[in-house]
């Protein structure tokens, strides 16, 4: 599921959902907006310019406060894990590191 800056009719965020399947893997390109990996449920490796983030991640949106990973624009990611992951994004100027 996407919902993108255009479809929405907005000017600076949108938002996405991946979920994956157990050991799943999803690929993707930021373009010209930073994104987070959010996990609403699950857990997850993310691979970001060389740097590989471990997400804990949480059973449940319910379960607890969960951890994320910040990636920049103009980059390129991997998601690897099991679960299903908001991918909330918003335009930006300046392309900033992973973390």
């Amino acid at each position: 599921m996407e919902v993108t800056l255009e479809r929405a009719g907005r000017r600076y965020g949108a938002c996405g959902c991946s979920p994956l399947p157990a050991n799943g893997e999803v690929n993707f390109a930021t373009g010209d907006e930073e994104m987070l990996v959010l996990p609403l449920a699950g857990a997850a490796t993310v691979h970001c310019d060389r740097l590989r983030l471990t997400l804990t991640g949480r059973a449940s949106v319910f379960a607890a406060i969960t951890d994320f990973a910040h990636l920049p624009r103009d980059a390129t990611a991997t998601i690897r894990g099991e679960g299903c992951f908001a991918l909330p994004s918003a335009r930006a100027r300046r392309r900033l590191s992973p973390r």
